[in-house]
């Protein structure tokens, strides 16, 4: 649920990063632990990959909810949130 209230869903890949992200908090996710959490999850992944489902996702973002995606890029190291998060399951 974005801060204006809207909701949109996200994919199983899209989820995996926030997850590996969020479970980072307040410190930057590198793209190394972001390609080894997909290969846990069975899904064959690299640097690429990882900078095209964060375009996605910011463009889904902004085109579903209006808003722009705090999700920070970390020059040559990986991404951050940058906002207040809160995580709900259900």
């Amino acid at each position: 649920t974005a801060p204006n209230g809207k909701v949109t869903e996200l994919s199983q890949a899209e989820v995996l990063l926030l997850f590996c992200i969020f479970e980072r908090a307040n410190r930057q996710a590198t793209r190394q632990q972001l390609i080894s959490t997909f290969e846990a999850a069975g899904i064959a992944s690299d640097g690429r990959h990882i900078e095209a489902l964060v375009s996605r996702l910011r463009g889904k973002v902004f085109e579903k909810l209006g808003i722009k995606f705090p999700l920070r890029s970390v020059y040559g190291r990986g991404y951050t949130f940058a906002d207040y998060m809160e995580v709900m399951s259900g």
